[in-house]
């Protein structure tokens, strides 16, 4: 019979497997099952309430997307039932897998801190950025917050990332003597990113960005318009951008796969959950950052060991923790941050030439990612 290779999740790791299953095997069945049936470039949101540019720019459906042996199913997954080997749909269908690659992504949750939901504009999807944006341009003057909450995080540079584009935005139209910009995070900057907190650093403080740092959100004050960490302590807000904290998608919550954190263990290097399964990207746990880059080269190794597995070959194929991300820091620059298991991270920048490479890479982003 035609093994059936079920990805759950259409974002890049899936996308990643996908396609090279397919151009790998003409013999298997490539099944990809996503719940929108759309594909967002999650790095371009940070510019879309700076700029005019639409959110939906930056969202491609999915299908152009896969190579046309991969068969797409836009439905949400309900459960899955391991014992006979199957992915359970709200509605009552099922599809059948011998190989099971779990690549939901995540989502951000506002219910975990009290008045999160109705303070807080984040950039983490078109509809929320482009909200933001309006926010923006009706505001005069005043206190800015912006940063995150509790990890783990979507990208968790890319708060600083925002704070500095911010301050460029706002020196742009004469608005930043008249806005008091603070940047807040839950753990102290140096135990986050020991090697490239200095950098990132130095530069919120050469842009008069003050920074809060550990700040542990713990409730918002709406009545009073106050953020309040652990320690009890009060930040006023006029606008408040936090990042959110990221939980899995629901019917992994509820299911066998995930451990205490809510999200599921895998081997760091195989990226193997148990016989036939694997995971990764941001519902995976791992010791690596919850990045786009970092997806498609787990995408990779996903896709090469379950090409050993049916040639009942070991899943020897390795991860190595690999990623990279360029940050946008103003002024046409950008910052190159790689990280790797077994090396410190390090950050190259700012420079203008690496501010080209990220908007040269929002581009070709979508043609690109169909040949990855």
């Amino acid at each position: 019979m035609t093994p059936h290779v079920v990805i759950v999740g259409g974002g890049v790791g899936g996308i990643v497997v996908a396609n090279r299953l397919a151009r790998a095997r003409h013999d298997i069945e490539v099944i990809v099952l996503d719940s929108h049936g759309d594909h967002v470039y999650q790095p371009g949101l940070v510019r879309v309430p700076l700029e005019r540019r639409p959110g939906r720019s930056l969202v491609r459906e999915l299908r152009p997307l896969l190579h046309p042996r991969v068969r797409l199913i836009v439905a949400r997954a309900e459960s899955v039932d391991e014992t006979q080997r199957r992915v359970c749909l709200e509605g009552g269908d099922t599809i059948p897998y011998d190989f099971l690659i779990l690549a939901t992504g995540s989502r951000v949750s506002l219910e975990t801190i009290p008045g999160l939901r109705d303070a807080t504009v984040h950039f983490h999807c078109p509809r929320r950025a482009t909200t933001l944006r309006e926010r923006l341009e009706t505001f005069s003057g005043g206190d800015i917050v912006v940063g995150a909450t509790s990890p783990p995080h979507k990208c968790p540079l890319a708060p600083i990332e925002m704070a500095l584009l911010l301050d460029e935005h706002l020196r742009r139209d004469g608005r930043r003597e008249r806005t008091r910009l603070r940047f807040v995070f839950p753990n102290s900057v140096d135990g986050f990113h020991p090697n490239v907190c200095s950098l990132f650093c130095g530069l919120l403080e050469e842009r008069g960005i003050d920074m809060c740092a550990p700040f542990d959100v713990l409730a918002i004050d709406t009545s009073r318009q106050e953020v309040i960490d652990a320690s009890a302590s009060r930040l006023p807000y006029d606008l408040l951008v936090l990042t959110p904290t990221i939980r899995t998608a629901a019917f992994l919550r509820e299911s066998a796969f995930v451990d205490e954190s809510g999200f599921v263990p895998v081997d760091p290097e195989t990226l193997k959950l148990r016989d036939r399964i694997y995971a990764l990207g941001d519902n995976a746990v791992l010791p690596a950052l919850k990045l786009g880059s970092a997806a498609a080269i787990q995408g990779r190794v996903v896709a090469a060991n379950v090409l050993r597995e049916l040639d009942d070959r070991s899943a020897d194929c390795r991860y190595d923790g690999s990623s990279l991300f360029l940050a946008e820091t103003g002024r046409g620059q950008a910052v190159l941050v790689e990280t790797r298991y077994d090396e410190p991270a390090t950050a190259r920048g700012p420079g203008r030439l690496l501010g080209l490479r990220k908007r040269l890479l929002q581009r070709v982003y979508f043609s690109r990612l169909a040949r990855l």
